[in-house]
């Protein structure tokens, strides 16, 4: 993905942004916080909901083009995947199962596209009602 934004050949149109799916405006505020380096800790966020090892939290740059909901599960504490307690895993199995009914999809992004290396944490989305409401605003 493309760390910087990059301006189009016509110096009266805005910048081009990378393609993901945020709204532009979204993006626009993603990009801006990863440039003056203002991405915080998965762990600082405000908690949703919590169980033993994991927290459900809003996330701060949501995936707001297609999606009127966007929540991320993550491990309390701060791991990779593969870095997963047998417990944690455990638990995180059960707690699939228990949101599969509140939420559309979920994603887990490659590393290539995480802005959270170091922090394992699943996307779960629901899609908006209509495909009128996908405006780019």
């Amino acid at each position: 993905m493309k760390q910087k934004i990059t301006q189009k050949n016509n110096a009266n149109q805005a910048p081009e942004l990378p393609i993901s799916l945020r709204t532009d405006k979204d993006e626009q505020a993603y990009l801006t916080a990863k440039i003056q380096n203002n991405l915080h800790s998965l762990k600082d966020e405000p908690r949703l909901r919590e169980w033993q090892f994991w927290a459900l939290i809003e996330n701060r740059f949501p995936y707001s083009l297609p999606f009127k909901t966007h929540h991320m599960l993550i491990p309390k504490r701060e791991a990779s995947e593969s870095d997963l307690s047998s417990e944690e895993e455990a638990e995180l199995k059960k707690i699939i199962e228990e949101l599969k009914t509140d939420y559309d999809c979920r994603i887990i992004n490659n590393p290539r596209q995480q802005s959270q290396k170091g922090h394992f944490h699943i996307h779960f989305l629901e899609y908006k009602d209509m495909r009128s409401e996908m405006n780019d605003g």
